[in-house]
């Protein structure tokens, strides 16, 4: 039986006429158009939601303080995307995260203790091996958004907080051109 995702699987309806059995059928063939990277796998009466195998060529490295902000975007990613995302919770980790992994972008927020994003980018850009790994700000700060000021950072592009999770997927690869 395939790993269930996040562990969670539907038990469905016993299916003792025509009309439940078009139902679960149509059911089925909208998720799979709404969630294309799922699968629904069947045995006897439960039907399980399962993640289909992650084939990624991207890998995206997230740096946010706020644990939630991180948890919302590697769902969003995860389901919406084929790309691989690590998180680090503070410039520091993330520095040392990008330096081993050596992702294809970073998402950076630009408020965070101790080493904020600003501090992140100069040390980025300072390293020759991290130089060219592109970064998308993820920010409250609405001035940052703004092109003059992503040209002057030498960053890819910037993501206003708050910000829609669903779009979140469509907007770095809308930044990035991939």
């Amino acid at each position: 039986m395939p790993p269930l995702y996040f562990g969670v699987y539907i038990l469905a309806i016993e299916q003792s006429s025509l009309l439940d059995s078009l139902f679960l059928r149509l059911s089925s063939f909208l998720f799979f158009i709404l969630y294309p990277k799922f699968q629904i796998y069947r045995k006897k009466k439960a039907v399980f939601l399962t993640k289909m195998k992650n084939e990624s060529s991207k890998t995206i490295l997230l740096i946010d303080d706020e644990e939630y902000i991180c948890e919302v975007v590697q769902s969003c990613v995860e389901v919406f995307s084929n790309w691989q995302i690590t998180t680090a919770s503070s410039g520091q980790e993330g520095l040392a995260e990008s330096a081993i992994a050596k992702p294809d972008a970073i998402v950076l927020d630009m408020l965070m203790p101790s080493m904020d994003g600003f501090a992140v980018i100069k040390q980025l850009q300072a390293d020759p091996n991290l130089a060219d790994i592109p970064v998308v700000l993820l920010t409250a700060r609405v001035d940052l958004t703004e092109p003059q000021k992503i040209a002057q950072l030498g960053v890819q592009g910037a993501i206003a907080k708050p910000f829609h999770p669903t779009k979140i997927v469509d907007q770095i690869t809308k930044i990035l051109g991939w």
